[in-house]
């Protein structure tokens, strides 16, 4: 966890690219040092039905900064719309099949394929 929050606010992004080997820098590896995990009973106690967590940031000039979301990004309570659940698609998936392979599965995927083995042959390639 320490990792992923120092690499979001250096790299400002949590995407895929943000945990290769160069976002791997001594500015995160610093950060993610002085990151602190607690898990407390008042965050436990509102499990399952929230997935609730507060992130509070200690500046150098002596300021606090808090900020609690109650429900994840991606849950029945605050899901992706269309177009980010796309966008992370792309993400992932160009790097291996390429860019026009990635739009023709996506494309695929949405549409539904005319017959079952359609879409496994596509990822077959």
């Amino acid at each position: 966890m320490p990792f992923a929050v120092a690499t979001r606010i250096v790299n400002h992004s949590s995407s895929k690219q943000a945990f290769v080997d160069d976002a791997i820098t001594d500015d995160v590896r610093d950060l993610a040092a002085r990151v602190t995990v607690e898990a407390t009973d008042e965050m436990t106690a509102r499990l399952p039905d929230e997935r609730s967590s507060r992130v509070t940031v200690a500046l150098a000039d002596g300021r606090t900064l808090t900020e609690e979301v109650v429900h994840a990004k991606g849950g029945a309570e605050r899901p992706y719309d269309e177009g980010e659940i796309e966008a992370k698609f792309h993400d992932l998936v160009a790097p291996v099949l390429g860019d026009d392979e990635s739009v023709a599965l996506w494309d695929a995927c949405r549409r539904g394929p005319d017959e079952p083995r359609a879409l496994a042959a596509k990822l077959r390639r």
